[in-house]
């Protein structure tokens, strides 16, 4: 199952810009990186966005809301090929949708 079929919601609040060690963080409102809702990965990734460009795809620090409530349901998102699940925060959820 690919990842992009997958929904995923995360109380993500902020992110580095810039790079994590700068100290800098962006709110993530308005940007793909926003997860607070549920939506389809796939669709969130094909969104133009300057950073994944750069970057050469969604691979970025993100900020999780430590006050927000947790996720209804923190299941794993499927693993990669020969390798284990990762772990999951409480306050993120994947979902096939």
């Amino acid at each position: 199952m690919a990842i992009s079929c997958n929904c995923l919601s995360a109380a993500i609040c902020r992110w580095p810009p810039t790079s994590a060690a700068s100290g800098v963080l962006a709110d993530v409102q308005g940007t793909p990186l926003d997860w607070r809702q549920p939506r389809r990965v796939g669709d969130a990734v094909a969104q133009p966005f300057d950073r994944w460009r750069m970057a050469g795809g969604p691979d970025h620090y993100l900020v999780l809301d430590e006050t927000a409530p947790s996720a209804p349901s923190a299941a794993a998102p499927p693993a990669l090929p020969g390798l284990p699940a990762p772990p999951v925060h409480p306050a993120c959820a994947w979902q096939r949708c």
